[in-house]
């Protein structure tokens, strides 16, 4: 089993192999206007989401019945942009929103996954989704997400995923 302090160092982990697959493209502009994801060789890079404002701190709070008090957003890498939500003990549930351009996969986030513990199937939430030791994973339409953290993610992650998969559109 993955204990906490390995999170973080999955994350990176998936978010360096991510860099290493689309390292070897060439130059891309930023497409803000059609979000398409890209990839490939002279595809525009998607443009970066800010995912604390696709969900309120309150309302992460009240989906998953942690005492959120702040919200900071980041871009990992081109494509991979995060929210870390936390409370004032610094317990925290982090969203990652994968775009086309970020070098993720499904099965990269299946491999992960099944590399920790057994993926459990999540109905409702997404396209597809699984939850396992270190995450719960969604797929929806272009886009994939990881929700992360300590406390119980196979309860409260669903929640918030359904509210950022919605957010998204």
């Amino acid at each position: 089993m993955i204990s906490k302090a390995m999170v973080p160092v999955l994350t990176v982990g998936l978010a360096a192999l991510a860099l290493g697959l689309t390292g070897c493209s060439t130059g891309q502009s930023t497409n803000a206007s059609s979000g398409a994801p890209g990839g490939g060789s002279g595809q525009a890079a998607s443009a970066a989401i800010d995912v604390c404002s696709l969900v309120a701190t309150s309302d992460a709070a009240s989906l998953t019945g942690k005492p959120f008090t702040q919200a900071d957003t980041s871009t990992i890498a081109t494509g991979q942009d995060q929210c870390k939500y936390s409370d004032a003990s610094g317990d925290s549930m982090t969203v990652i929103v994968y775009q086309g351009t970020s070098g993720v996969s499904w099965k990269m986030m299946t491999d992960v996954l099944s590399d920790s513990s057994t993926p459990t199937p999540v109905a409702g939430v997404g396209d597809q989704a699984m939850v396992g030791a270190i995450e719960l994973d969604v797929q929806a339409g272009k886009y994939l997400i990881a929700v992360e953290g300590g406390m119980d993610i196979a309860t409260s992650g669903p929640p918030l995923a359904k509210a950022i998969v919605a957010a998204l559109g």
